[in-house]
């Protein structure tokens, strides 16, 4: 490794990327301290991959040149490879550089095992794989080794996602994979549902649970975590044919194909089976749709007629052969737009520089990766397929003023995308010259053109990690928030995008700006509500503010200017129809997408949150009291007070739960007394207190009512120690207390600290000597101890 060069730029990346880089791409040593700085990690990948030109001959001078400008695009975030090359390269760990596989498995026993050994392999190194179960046999069929029935393809996807809790991708979280099946398969039903159906253990999981959750809210949200426990490491998608769409707009049966022998063994009605996928996607975000006939047909097939797809990588944009592997990277346009007097617009000369440096940079991975398999190093050397994409789109328009849901934006995507195939297209080109076309060139769809280095050159990835070093939006993905709030078990990161920047700029060039604006837009992650010009808001849309025709649209105009697929999800409001779920699919199956995915909001459970507070902005308080409903439940709960038995019940609406209770009645001596017209009154208060719309949640002010209630005292008591109640109200507040501590809202050290020294069982209580409150806490709390006044509340004393 040569040393780093002096005068290079430093990386002067945002806090968030810092606290990435330093967390997962930074070299450390055996105890775990970090042992390269962000420069050294550039130079070190930077090197590495530029050292492949010693396999032409290179002089080590030119090496250097080369290896100072990867290193350059690195600093200033215009370009990153996909992690395991940050990760691995140049370390000398024996780890490759890939992020995107597809793994074979072939129907036997050996076959399925070795997949699986494979699987960790890959995993293990930071990449992710894709599978097609299609050629499994299907349940219930016979194995002749052992007379048995197969137990089915989905049973052996539970066995791969198991394995993958345990297989740490490049040793810093659990590997990612795709299931793929093809809709003619006899199991596809099962395939369909099977991330939307409890196993055995998770049904009797939620049959033990279910008599102790108290709404239909709470046992919705019990199967849906019980169901993310089950191939949680997967998404899965249905290759679906033109055969197979023909006959759901047909409304015709369609065939159902043994993969052993070929044979026709079932028809099933097409629509019934297109339903069913967009039902489980509605309910689950999973499974996806991949057209796999228009996929073979594109350039992500380039040698149509000799070999199939049959599988993506875990995210979908990147089809590939049995053992394909493809290098990504990608581009970040943001860093392309320069301010030319009062606007904005794309450097083209600097954008072609760039996307030419890229290309040769994921050719030369190909050179210098240490693939994990045979078969995958071989066919890598055969096609030398890799994925130029781009970051930042959203953060681009936002610069050049241009609404993320309009034509515009369309036209501008296939300006973009055009011209960085194009280019990236001729530097290949240009490779194949100096160092010769991909072996498989005269067998492959550009047999009839020039000769080419790389058998594809584009992809559009989603860009998880990287986008996050850039400094940028995710792919060409609209914002989620203007700011954001990314959580991954216990790390938290907060980013402020680059929109944000420039909705600031806009805000003082046109005087609306005002700190208090700013504030609220860090804190909530939009303008939706905000009160500024149409025309911004356009602009600094998020994601579930667009229409989702505008989604579609956007990646099929990348996808016509793309070799292999596009990253693109559909997101959806919580309030999308399976009617909308539809439409999507269609839209995108007549248009140029290869495949489609949809995630409705709330289907699942999530990491990110729009704005850096991490709060929900808070209901508006309106000035109204709820309608009852007509079923409400609640427990009732007895305590003693000096008025007699007390009997408190606290109701709350069956379809939310106990975590909102909504009115509290109290039943106390006989009717016309005193007591019982106090308990009548104490309850209807409260009950309007907690039906009133507020800021606050209703627990909160159940936790309020008890503190306002508790330790009022009057001339009698009940009861002694611990369980002394001194009024009515200081008995409703012991129950209310209950009913916190029965539904878990609150616990013992959140209503009184232990004591230091437990007293002895025997030792007598102190006398109450009420009167006053005290003066301090205002509670009527006063104990007269020991020829002392002290307040058990608050600790005040006068001797």
């Amino acid at each position: 490794m040569a040393p780093i060069p002096e005068g290079l730029a430093p990386c002067n990346w945002t806090p968030d990327a810092i606290k990435l880089v330093n967390e997962r791409f930074l070299r450390r040593d055996r105890e775990g301290n970090i042992i390269e700085t962000r420069e050294e990690m550039c130079w070190r990948v930077a090197y590495y991959i530029a050292s492949a030109g010693k396999k032409y001959s290179r002089s080590e001078e030119d090496i250097i040149d080369t290896a100072k400008n990867f290193y350059t695009l690195f600093a200033e975030r215009k370009f990153f490879p996909n992690a395991p090359t940050l990760y691995n390269a140049g370390t000398g760990n024996g780890l490759q550089f890939s992020a995107c596989f597809v793994l074979p498995i072939y129907d036997s026993m050996n076959g399925i095992y070795e997949a699986l050994k494979n699987q960790a392999i890959i995993h293990k190194s930071g990449g992710g794989t894709g599978f097609s179960f299609s050629k499994l046999r299907p349940k219930g069929a016979l194995v002749g080794s052992t007379r048995g029935m197969s137990s089915g393809p989905v049973s052996f996807l539970k066995v791969f996602n198991t394995s993958t809790e345990f297989v740490k991708q490049g040793g810093m979280r659990r590997g990612a994979n795709m299931a793929i099946m093809n809709v003619h398969h006899p199991d596809i039903l099962e395939f369909i549902a099977c991330k939307s159906q409890l196993t055995d253990k998770n049904i009797t999981t939620f049959e033990r649970t279910k008599p102790y959750i108290y709404s239909r809210r709470g046992l919705d949200q019990l199967r849906i975590s019980l169901l993310e426990t089950q191939i949680a490491n997967f998404n899965i998608s249905v290759a679906a044919t033109d055969v197979f769409m023909k006959a759901v707009k047909e409304d015709a049966e369609y065939d159902l194909i043994d993969p052993k022998d070929g044979q026709v063994v079932k028809h099933l009605e097409a629509r019934k089976v297109f339903d069913l996928i967009v039902k489980m996607a509605w309910e689950t975000g999973d499974p996806g749709l991949w057209f796999i006939d228009k996929t073979n047909r594109s350039p992500a097939n380039p040698l149509q007629g000799l070999m199939t797809i049959e599988a993506t990588n875990p995210c979908g944009e990147q089809p590939l052969f049995d053992f394909d592997v493809c290098n990504l990277g990608s581009i970040n346009l943001v860093k392309f737009v320069v301010r030319e007097g009062d606007k904005y617009v794309i450097n083209w000369e600097e954008l072609e520089k760039a996307v030419r440096l890229a290309v040769i940079f994921l050719d030369n991975v190909i050179e210098m990766n240490p693939y994990p398999l045979p078969q995958i190093m071989e066919l890598a050397h055969k096609i030398r397929r890799i994925g130029l994409g781009i970051m930042g789109f959203a953060d681009m328009l936002a610069f050049l003023g241009v609404p993320y849901a309009s034509e515009e934006t369309c036209r501008v995507a296939e300006e973009i995308q055009g011209f960085i195939n194009k280019i990236g297209h001729n530097e290949s080109e240009k490779l194949a010259e100096a160092r010769g076309a991909f072996p498989l060139w005269d067998q492959s769809i550009y047999k009839d053109q020039k000769p080419i280095r790389n058998c594809t050159i584009t992809t559009i990835a989603p860009t998880g990690e990287i986008r996050i070093l850039a400094g940028c939006s995710g792919g060409i993905e609209p914002y989620y928030g203007l700011t954001e709030r990314h959580q991954f078990e216990d790390r938290i990161l907060y980013r402020i995008q680059p929109g944000f920047d420039r909705l600031m700029e806009i805000a003082r060039e046109r005087g609306f700006y005002s700190p208090m604006f700013e504030e609220e837009v860090k804190n909530s992650g939009h303008v939706g509500d905000l009160n500024i010009p149409d025309d911004v808001k356009r602009v600094f849309v998020t994601t579930h503010e667009i229409p989702y025709r505008w989604h579609v649209k956007i990646q099929a105009a990348f996808q016509r200017h793309t070799d292999n697929g596009v990253s693109k999800t559909i997101n959806l409001s919580n309030s999308a129809t399976v009617a909308d779920i539809e439409k999507v699919y269609w839209q995108a199956y007549e248009s140029s997408c290869l495949g489609i995915t949809v995630f409705r909001d709330g289907c699942k459970g999530g990491v990110l949150s729009v704005g850096i507070s991490g709060k929900q902005k808070a209901k508006e308080s309106r000035d109204f009291i709820r309608s009852r409903p007509d079923l409400v439940l609640g427990p009732t709960i007895r305590v003693e007070t000096p008025d007699g038995a007390a009997f408190v019940t606290i109701n709350f609406d069956p379809d939310i739960g106990p975590n909102e209770p909504f009115e509290v009645f109290i039943n106390v001596a006989k009717a016309g007394t005193d007591a019982a017209a106090d308990a009548e009154a104490i309850g209807r208060l409260a009950s309007s207190f907690l039906r009133l719309e507020s800021p606050k949640s209703s627990i909160e002010r159940l936790i309020q009512l008890k503190d306002q209630l508790k330790g009022i005292g009057g001339s009698r008591v009940a009861g002694f120690g611990k369980g002394k109640i001194t009024s009515l109200a200081d008995g409703i507040s012991k129950a209310i207390e209950i009913y916190l501590k029965r539904f878990g809202f609150i616990d013992d050290d959140n209503i009184k600290p232990k004591a230091a020294k437990e007293k002895d069982k025997n030792d007598a209580e102190p006398v109450l000597s009420k009167g006053n409150r005290c003066p301090k806490c205002k509670q009527s709390a006063l104990v007269y101890e020991e020829g002392c006044v002290r307040c058990v509340n608050c600790g005040y004393n006068v001797c």
